[in-house]
């Protein structure tokens, strides 16, 4: 974390598209052969992004089974169908206090950050830090791009991007083929919040449900996907994804996704999607990481 990058991502500010895409970052990989075809405040503003949708096509080769299991305290991964017929894994709740608190302490930073990290000299969040005992089952925020990537790296996985592994291009936000985050809310592109077709005001931590804050991870159990174990993909934090605009370092615009606590019904949607520096943090944009899945094989 840069020291001094933080900003309020309210409602009303930063709603925008990703234009470009920037350097693919490698990612040690599960996967093999898989075939087929086919300390103030948050982000906002309230306008609905992009079309839910997409066409599948059917599944072939070695098809993957299950996640890699969940070690070293990191949050259990979900098997999502995609609609090449494979699958992803997407963590079931975004990370918490009490896991970067643990991650922190253990002195894990792993080598093969990009060069765009290269300010990043620290990875402790930039306010409200450290947890003392308190909310350690609230998603960790104030934490930057890098900051994510180092955490998912370490624990052998990535930042939700690209199906498959690597930076997610901006073209393809709302494409449930190639998006891990977006294809995992909505159900391979058939929904338009995690839940249903349908807004639902306290089904998420979001300005109806009237927290005016983090909540812990999974306690909305009606905020869930079609799997039924993945939680709080709309509302609690914005999420950091894998998809920048450039490679060049702190200011490259990165995007966010899923809404806040203190967004509303638009930027609740699976759709929605704003862009943030690199370098930036704030109170209600936090992250979850995504694998890949392992085959029969292995």
């Amino acid at each position: 974390m840069s020291r001094g990058a933080f900003w309020w991502l309210g409602i009303g500010l930063l709603m925008g598209t990703v234009v470009g895409c920037g350097t693919t970052v490698t990612y040690p990989s599960t996967t093999s052969d898989t075939g087929g075809t086919g300390g103030t405040g948050g982000i906002g503003g309230d306008g609905l992004g992009g079309a839910v949708g997409g066409t599948g096509g059917t599944g072939g080769g070695s098809v993957p089974s299950v996640c890699p299991d969940s070690t070293d305290g990191a949050t259990a991964l979900v098997e999502v169908p995609t609609l090449a017929g494979t699958a992803e894994c997407i963590e079931a709740t975004e990370v918490t206090r009490g896991q970067y608190e643990t991650w922190l302490n253990q002195g894990g930073v792993p080598s093969g950050l990009p060069v765009a990290c290269g300010f990043n000299t620290a990875y402790e969040p930039v306010a409200d830090w450290p947890p003392g005992g308190v909310g350690l089952d609230r998603p960790v925020t104030h934490v930057d791009w890098c900051d994510a990537l180092a955490y998912c790296l370490d624990k052998n996985r990535r930042l939700c991007g690209r199906i498959g592994g690597g930076s997610l291009s901006s073209d393809a936000a709302n494409d449930a083929s190639e998006s891990e985050w977006f294809n995992a809310c909505t159900h391979r592109g058939e929904r338009i919040f995690p839940y249903g077709q349908s807004y639902e005001p306290t089904a998420c931590n979001g300005t109806h449900q009237g927290l005016n804050g983090t909540a812990d991870v999974a306690s909305l159990l009606g905020c869930v996907d079609t799997t039924g174990e993945v939680f709080d993909l709309s509302g609690n934090v914005w999420e950091w994804e894998d998809s920048c605009a450039a490679d060049a370092g702190p200011d490259d615009d990165c995007r966010i996704r899923g809404g806040a606590y203190n967004n509303g019904e638009s930027n609740l949607a699976c759709s929605a999607n704003a862009t943030a520096n690199r370098s930036g943090s704030a109170t209600n944009v936090g992250f979850r990481c995504c694998a890949d899945p392992l085959t029969s094989s292995q």
